[in-house]
């Protein structure tokens, strides 16, 4: 393993790329994908199985942003040491950061359309999201583009304490949680500026997924986390542990309130209700619990983390971006078969079936980028 990485970050990295993997294999292969926005009626989802594979999948997006923030910290340590300046530093974040942008519109977007060409039209279940009808769109900001917004933010945000950094990702939760209306807003017309920034949906020319100010919030949280792990060392992994647990226990106590921390009313009477969260924009629950699930397990890879160093984790962590890309065109291929769907059973056949090439493919990536020079475009993926 290289020097100045954080094996607890690349093997987390790596399990949740291979979860995200199992929500676009039901989308190419199964033909099955929820969408938990606000204010809408929630489709109910297809078998337990279904809504099993959707909810471990929901750790990922927060993952994302958490151990990206985690790992500017750990580069921001490196470069410094290497003699770069503050400066440079925030330079280059904003250059991968407008990189991922440019990814999504011009290199991931074709992987989704390529899975689906072949559909049977009208195989997917329509799923309601809010907005306002009338108007092109044009300008979509999913998890890749803000993931890049975020790190161009929080690039330039480096410069300041721990004391301040500490209240933004609380900020960015509270703001969110005051904004979002309730289900009589779901087809109001808000401007593009507040869609990109806080509420999802549809306002001619932008939808919006993923809104920019919660999900930079649990950027700057990973980055609080990162300088608290080069500050603390192992002293640090405990106090994670800790953050984790309360996390998860704030969780089922608002939880059990009913629709409290969750934008809007679910009903809990049964456990797959009780787990159903709002994710777009992530409600306080779904943030409490999969944050929570991601600071667990994080400890646990550190504690065990002698156990994966040779395994596909750290291969699929060290390559995400390249993952991330990549995945989409060989599991749309895989799809081509299935225009109509297919269960679910044969949807984790076809997973394991990419993870296996993929595993592959990021392994000499990997040792291609890791050749290049440290300020290497290759070295983005």
């Amino acid at each position: 393993m290289r020097k100045n990485r954080n094996a607890s970050i690349d093997l987390l990295r790596g399990f949740i790329m291979m979860l995200m993997a199992i929500d676009h294999v039901g989308l190419f292969v199964g033909k099955v994908h929820a969408s938990e926005f606000w204010g809408v009626n929630l489709n109910p989802y297809e078998s337990t199985g279904w809504f099993f594979s959707r909810l471990i999948t929901h750790f990922c997006a927060p993952g994302f942003f958490l151990l990206m923030g985690m790992s500017m910290a750990f580069f921001t340590a490196s470069r410094l040491q290497k003699g770069w300046t503050q400066g440079k530093i925030s330079q280059y974040f904003v250059k991968r950061g407008f990189l991922l942008v440019f990814v999504q519109y011009f290199i991931e977007a074709p992987g989704w359309a390529l899975g689906m060409i072949f559909a049977t039209p009208g195989v997917m279940t329509n799923h309601p999201t809010p907005g306002a009808e009338g108007g092109p769109v044009f300008l979509f900001f999913a998890v890749l583009s803000i993931l890049g917004l975020s790190m161009v933010v929080t690039g330039l945000l480096l410069r300041f304490s721990n004391k301040i950094l500490a209240t933004l990702p609380i900020l960015c939760v509270a703001l969110s949680w005051w904004i979002i209306p309730d289900a009589s807003g779901i087809e109001t017309a808000f401007h593009p500026i507040l869609r990109f920034l806080l509420i999802p949906g549809t306002t001619s020319p932008v939808f919006v997924i993923y809104p920019l100010i919660p999900w930079l919030g649990v950027a700057i949280f990973g980055v609080l986390l990162g300088r608290l792990l080069l500050q603390q060392k192992e002293k640090a992994y405990p106090i994670i542990l800790g953050i984790g647990i309360s996390f998860l226990v704030a969780f089922f106590l608002i939880r059990s309130l009913g629709s409290f921390g969750n934008f809007q009313f679910t009903d809990t009477n049964t456990w797959i209700a009780y787990f159903t969260l709002i994710k777009y924009p992530p409600s306080l629950c779904f943030l409490l619990f999969t944050l929570g699930v991601n600071l667990v397990l994080f400890y646990a890879f550190h504690k065990t983390s002698s156990l994966f160093a040779k395994t596909p984790l750290l291969v699929y962590g060290q390559t995400a971006l390249f993952f991330y890309i990549v995945h989409l065109y060989v599991y749309a291929m895989l799809g081509w078969p299935f225009p109509s769907g297919e269960a679910l059973w044969v949807v984790y056949i076809a997973w394991v079936l990419g993870l296996v090439v993929l595993y592959f493919l990021c392994k000499r990536y990997r040792t291609f980028k890791n050749a290049k020079p440290l300020d290497s475009l290759w070295r983005f993926f």
